[in-house]
Parts: structure tokens; C-alpha cells; sequence
């Protein structure tokens, strides 16, 4: 049976993009801190910017997912939306 994603929910792609983007930032945040242990006078501004690259990341996340949710509907309302065969 073919069924067709018409609509997705921006609030919902935004929240689970915020997610991803942020075990993500978590991966990079903890290899911008253990850099900063091998430049002892970068050592405060390392983690710090650890912190705010996972904020930043989880903030760009959300945006994305609301914004890649608001193309997929306005492309599925003109041209149709993903079709999955599903049993």
C-alpha cells in the first residue's frame, strides 16, 4: 500500500533536529575541551567555548528542522509529498 507524507510538523522537526544537533555539539564540545588541555593558557576560553558551540549547535539545530519542515510542506502541498509503501 503507497501512503504519502503530506505534512510534517515544524514544531516537532524542530524539537528532534534540536536533539541530533545537540549530541553533536556534545561530540565536538568535548574535542574543543581536550584540546584546550594541551594550550594550558586557552585552557578557560576552551571550555567556554565548548559551552557555547553546544548551545549555538542546538539553537541552529531547531532553526533548521523548523525551516527544513516548512519547505517539505510547502513543497508537498505544490508537488506532493514523499510516497512510502507500507504494509
Amino acid at each position: 500500500m503507497k501512503r504519502e507524507i503530506t505534512r510534517i510538523d515544524p514544531g516537532s522537526a524542530a524539537k528532534v533536529f534540536a536533539v541530533f544537533y545537540g549530541m553533536l555539539g556534545i561530540v565536538y564540545a568535548f574535542f574543543f575541551a581536550l584540546l584546550s588541555l594541551f594550550a594550558p593558557m586557552m585552557a578557560g576560553f576552551g571550555v567556554l567555548f565548548a559551552l557555547f558551540f553546544f548551545v549555538i549547535m542546538v539553537a541552529l539545530g531547531a532553526l533548521l528542522g523548523f525551516l527544513v519542515a516548512l519547505a517539505y510542506n510547502f513543497g508537498a502541498k505544490r508537488w506532493g509529498g514523499l510516497k512510502l509503501d507500507v504494509k
